[in-house]
């Protein structure tokens, strides 16, 4: 299966932050108590996963990685409009400690046809690689609450019944260093940075993915030519003006 379209990756997030438990020692904080009334969500969901989006081809190889932010699934609750934002933190705080990466490796074999490189495989090849050069492995055993969710992820992923689908594999990271380092924040500028290492079928290939979004942090144009930027970017590309806040 070659990546097609937003639309399954955005229905998967809706569905499972539907599916998602809330932590067992917390209980929905009554209406009458919420601070603020529920409302939908002013982020596009489609903008935002083209954000999440990173693809790499090179002759007949596919690698296709999706970065799921902590964000990413908030914003998805949100959605409905029947939740506050508060109360979608809460909802979601088992998932907070982690970074999910979906990941597809295919080659092309002609007629339509590919073959693709099973979890383990992707796993064996998948780190992400902090700028001093660190190195963290995804998560081997996560809390039974996050893993149902990452059952329900490859559920969803493999719907539509074609080898493409059984074979978008979800790697689950930790968010934080062993020394308890925020990997990124993803609402300062920063970098995530996925590698998967060369084996016998695919190249080495990395993945960065720059912060904040633009999706979640939209940028006033540029003060000087008036140009639209992004929130991630320091100059204006078109007039090299400073956008740092003063």
């Amino acid at each position: 299966m070659r990546f097609k379209t937003l639309g399954p990756f955005i229905f998967v997030a809706l569905a499972l932050v539907a599916y998602a438990p809330p932590p067992a020692a917390q209980e929905k904080t009554p209406p009458a108590a919420q601070e603020k009334p529920p409302e939908k969500s002013k982020v596009d969901l489609g903008a935002f996963t083209q954000e999440i989006m990173n693809l790499k081809m090179e002759g007949d190889k596919t690698q296709l990685a999706l970065w799921f932010p902590h964000e990413f699934f908030i914003q998805a609750q949100l959605n409905d409009g029947n939740t506050t934002r508060g109360q979608a933190e809460q909802d979601l705080a088992l998932l907070k400690p982690y970074h999910a990466v979906i990941v597809q490796c295919s080659i092309d074999k002609g007629n339509g046809k590919s073959d693709y490189a099973g979890q383990k495989d992707v796993a064996a090849r998948a780190v992400l690689k902090l700028a001093d050069g660190t190195e963290i492995a995804p998560v081997q055993n996560v809390p039974i609450t996050v893993s149902l969710v990452v059952t329900a992820m490859k559920s969803f992923l493999s719907a539509e019944g074609d080898e493409g689908g059984a074979n978008m594999h979800v790697l689950i990271f930790p968010a934080q260093t062993k020394e308890g380092k925020t990997i990124v924040d993803t609402a300062k500028k920063g970098k995530l940075t996925l590698v998967l290492k060369a084996d016998k079928q695919f190249p080495e290939t990395t993945f960065a993915w720059h912060t904040p979004f633009d999706a979640t942090t939209p940028a006033a144009p540029c003060p000087k030519c008036k140009e639209r930027v992004s929130a991630k970017w320091s100059f204006c590309p078109w007039c090299g003006a400073g956008l740092e806040k003063k």
